[in-house]
């Protein structure tokens, strides 16, 4: 419980305790409000805490089905609620990619410290073997037929990636390296709240 937790991670670990069927959600208050002294530190996620937060109340509902297959970039998707259940909610896609690049931590601790010129100089020889060959991991899911030809875009705004979904309901959800993205129909209820301007500054008063 004491470990520290990488930052960049902390946004896929949320989506997992957040957006999927399975288990009792639950958010750390240091991580939406900050914690202040003796250990000062900001809300987690980059800010997108309270996104993940109503993306889980407008769009996680429905059948899940996982696409675990990728060691680098997995998802799932939530096909939502028809009327005909007594409740409409369009359902979600969710996809996280995290990988640490040469598959070398010392080698990636190394790289990191170099200056600029010399991580240039680095790739171009080839130094640290081969490196991310793109800046976004992508999977393909099925969110059902009922999706068909809506388009769907990422709530957190992290991808700037369109999805129009298919005539069988597959779409390819991409996020950048070492991120996760949440996608939603571009016309579902609620997509006007996103980004989610949640105030946190609770010390200064």
């Amino acid at each position: 419980m004491d470990s520290p937790i990488e930052p960049r991670f902390t946004s896929l670990a949320y989506a997992l305790i957040l957006l999927r069927e399975a288990g009792y959600p639950c958010v750390f208050y240091g991580d939406l409000y900050g914690i202040s002294s003796p250990h000062r530190s900001p809300p987690t996620c980059g800010g997108k805490l309270a996104d993940l937060i109503l993306a889980r109340k407008l769009y996680a509902h429905g059948e899940q089905n996982d696409y675990f297959l990728n060691p680098n970039c997995v998802g799932w998707v939530r096909k939502g609620l028809s009327e005909a259940g007594g409740h409409k909610a369009a359902g979600m896609a969710v996809v996280m990619s995290w990988s640490s690049g040469t598959g070398n931590p010392r080698a990636e601790y190394v790289f990191s410290k170099m200056p600029w010129w010399a991580r240039k100089l680095s790739d171009l020889l080839g130094l640290f073997g081969p490196r991310h060959e793109s800046l976004e991991d992508a999977q393909r899911m099925n969110v059902g037929q009922n999706h068909s030809g809506e388009i769907w875009s990422d709530v957190l705004g992290g991808s700037q990636h369109k999805v129009a979904i298919s005539h069988d309901g597959s779409g390819t959800f991409s996020c950048s390296k070492n991120s996760v993205a949440v996608y939603a129909p571009e016309t579902a209820d609620g997509r006007d709240r996103f980004p989610v301007y949640f105030d946190s500054d609770i010390y200064s008063m």
